[in-house]
């Protein structure tokens, strides 16, 4: 991501997005992965949707195979940013909020693709009434949102920019009324740490805290670089992470919740 489309570091902070396409982070690498995912269920023929696109990254993406790429999003910025930074003949953006009723007149798309939208919105009905109200009898839809339960709950992750995240069992049933579910996936595998590295975290985090309230000067950041410990301080955190990165795997309804991500693939009927 380059951090040249924002004035600072605070409006980047309180946009809560991720201007992906611009450099080659972990994150980005997880999340195009969603997006090259929902590849797998667009042809050459199909008019797609991109709900909620952001910064169009992912739009760009899925032109390169659809016929056609929607994007919609609420945000000025990032649609000015997706406007001048992803451009082809097959893409054009357009501004909605997703809670209310789309600029799509009924059944014009084949596909419809929503990543990382449903926790960041609490009218889930008003917005899966709207992708069933725009796609085509027969056409699919690929939806991928964080599972409450894992990374909210069990991990103790706090996004202030979730207000709507859902359990694995909620959005099934939410997606099951407006579609047909044809199958759930995951990315990103919790694991519970052992004592011993749960003792250490705390330990770690307590040292971090404490460096942070000693670095009067702050010099900490350049100590670090300066004796070229990034890397170690990089894997301590993952060494001590509950984390396992992975691709998107196959998984099923009555599953452990298992995943940070969730993918749920369904058609219309």
């Amino acid at each position: 991501m380059s951090r040249s489309v924002f004035k600072n570091e605070a409006e980047y902070t309180e946009r809560g997005r991720h201007y992906h396409g611009h450099d080659d982070s972990e994150q980005e690498w997880l999340a195009t992965g969603r997006y090259t995912f929902a590849l797998n269920f667009v042809n050459e023929k199909d008019v797609c949707l991109d709900a909620a696109c952001g910064s169009g990254y992912g739009s760009e993406l899925l032109s390169g195979k659809a016929r056609k790429v929607i994007g919609l999003d609420v945000d000025e910025h990032a649609l000015s940013f997706a406007q001048a930074h992803h451009r082809n003949e097959k893409l054009s953006f357009g501004m909605a909020d997703l809670t209310l009723p789309f600029p799509l007149r009924d059944e014009c798309v084949d596909v419809v693709v929503s990543v990382e939208t449903v926790e960041h919105v609490t009218e889930h009905e008003a917005l899966l009434s709207e992708f069933r109200r725009v796609l085509k009898r027969g056409g699919r839809i690929v939806v991928t949102t964080v599972d409450h339960a894992v990374y909210s709950v069990r991990a103790g992750i706090r996004n202030r920019f979730h207000v709507g995240e859902l359990t694995k069992k909620e959005l099934l049933d939410l997606m099951s009324r407006y579609f047909s579910l044809e199958g759930i996936y995951g990315q990103i595998r919790y694991v519970p740490l052992p004592w011993s590295k749960r003792l250490g975290k705390r330990g770690w985090v307590s040292f971090v805290a404490l460096l942070g309230v000693v670095d009067v000067f702050r010099l900490r950041r350049y100590v670090i670089k300066k004796l070229r410990l990034d890397d170690a301080v990089k894997a301590v955190n993952q060494g001590l992470s509950p984390m396992k990165m992975t691709e998107i795997e196959k998984t099923d309804d009555e599953g452990d919740d298992d995943y940070y991500q969730l993918i749920v693939v369904a058609r219309k009927p």
